[in-house]
């Protein structure tokens, strides 16, 4: 199924919005939430960056679902529409292809946004005993895209134009986000694993055979909102208040955040004392920060120090509902 819609690349850039905030530091490194990694105090005279991660952003405004891709600097590089949409779901990109991926809950349609067209794959498996899919997730992965479902992993099949399945359905509990791990495999945030207590899998995708390196990793699902690959190629998670996580700490007791958005920060640039709302996040390796994703503060980029140091705000009119955040350097 294949219906018209045309796909703006390389648009004028926009005019950027970066919001920066100074401030020293008063405490020793032991005293921090990082804790001591051996790195110094940031000078607050050098120039901010690099940045030079893609941000895919979804959202819903103007009857109509749009998906754009953002560079570092918040130039707008590739932008599509499609319906709009009463249940939106995750986003992706193909850097390869440019091919950018939207899952609609409402309809169970993948919008596949590419050359011009929107191709639509009903989310259905064929092999599976579920009727329809809700997806919750999506990554784009060694040339395959996948789509988590709550309680299940699925592989888009781009020939046949259907799902099919990785991980069966009922082998998770509350499937939050799905993200590689170093060596090709991919990691699973379960939310609401064995008693209810946060699981993370490990999954071979070309057998489907998962196991649980850290089953039961927290107290409870406050700090699950997302799941990402960050610093030294571990899986962290975040919560809804921004604050990030190593899922290893995690695990052993250690319940203070590697990082937290300042409330100084986020009162002067967002107009908030704290966030509540955050539903993704991701680990900016080039610039060394964290990023998360607020449907009402629009995609905070947060240093190691708790600084808040870019802010990206909806449009007016528009409200962000899902946003993927993609290690690409920028071309300059």
């Amino acid at each position: 199924m294949t219906r018209s819609n045309p796909l703006l690349v390389l648009l004028p850039a926009l005019a950027g919005c970066h919001l920066f905030s100074s401030g020293t530091i008063g405490t020793t490194c032991e005293d921090l939430p990082g804790g001591c990694s051996g790195d110094t105090a940031p000078d607050d005279t050098a120039p901010p960056g690099p940045y030079a991660t893609h941000f895919v952003v979804g959202v819903t405004g103007q009857g109509a679902v749009t998906i754009r891709v953002l560079d570092g600097d918040e130039n707008v590089l590739v932008e599509a529409s499609t319906d709009d949409s009463r249940d939106p779901g995750p986003v992706a990109k193909d850097e390869a292809e440019e091919r950018l991926f939207y899952y609609d809950n409402a309809t169970r349609f993948l919008h596949v946004l590419a050359l011009g067209a929107d191709r639509v794959i009903q989310g259905a498996a064929p092999d599976s005993g579920a009727s329809y899919i809700v997806v919750v997730d999506l990554e784009y992965h060694d040339g395959q895209l996948y789509a988590l479902a709550p309680s299940a992993l699925y592989r888009v099949d781009f020939e046949t134009d259907t799902f099919a399945t990785v991980v069966w359905e009922g082998s998770f509990f509350e499937a939050r986000s799905v993200f590689s791990t170093p060596d090709g495999d991919l990691f699973v945030l379960d939310r609401g694993g064995t008693g209810g207590l946060p699981d993370l899998w490990r999954v071979d995708p070309g057998s489907g055979g998962i196991t649980t390196p850290s089953p039961d990793f927290d107290d409870g699902q406050g700090r699950c909102a997302g799941g990402f690959l960050g610093p030294a190629d571990q899986p962290w998670v975040c919560s809804r208040l921004g604050g990030v996580y190593a899922v290893a700490d995690l695990a052993s007791g250690d319940r203070t955040p590697a990082a937290l958005p300042d409330a100084a920060d986020l009162e002067a640039l967002v107009g908030v004392s704290a966030l509540d709302d955050v539903t993704d996040c991701e680990w900016d390796a080039e610039a060394s920060r964290y990023l998360v994703s607020s449907p009402t503060a629009g995609i905070l980029g947060i240093d190691t120090w708790n600084s808040v140091d870019q802010v990206v705000p909806p449009r007016e009119g528009e409200v962000p509902f899902r946003a993927a955040f993609l290690p690409a350097p920028v071309a300059r």
